[in-house]
């Protein structure tokens, strides 16, 4: 918000915050899960994590990234066929190859409508 004075435009910088938005509801956030993925003990296609989400992150697009550095962490990686969260559960499919190792990952909610 600006307005002309003479030559220049003066900013004008409300005093506000994050709940004085009108339709609040509609606001984008993000939410972040840190999770160690341990390599199973034997060659099972699902493995299924314990972690803890709100209901919020249960219906929200979620995205994977892995955070471990080094060794074979890439390689484990790259054994997740696919992925998906349900009510505190994180649930992993391999189909073909198995890890040797455990990794760590962190888990990107984008929530809508979210305020804390």
């Amino acid at each position: 918000m600006a307005y002309n004075e003479g030559v220049e435009f003066i900013d004008l910088f409300p005093q506000t915050n994050i709940n004085g938005i009108q339709d609040i509801g509609n606001i984008l956030s993000y939410s972040t899960i840190n999770v160690t993925i341990p390599a199973p003990s034997s060659n099972v296609t699902t493995q299924t994590i314990t972690i803890s989400t709100t209901a919020s992150q249960v219906s929200a697009p979620v995205y994977m990234f892995l955070t471990s550095t080094g060794g074979t962490s890439l390689e484990d990686y790259l054994t997740i066929d696919q992925f998906q969260v349900q009510t505190n559960s994180l649930i992993i499919t391999r189909l073909y190859v198995w890890p040797t190792n455990s990794i760590d990952v962190v888990l990107i909610f984008k929530e809508e409508g979210v305020i804390s």
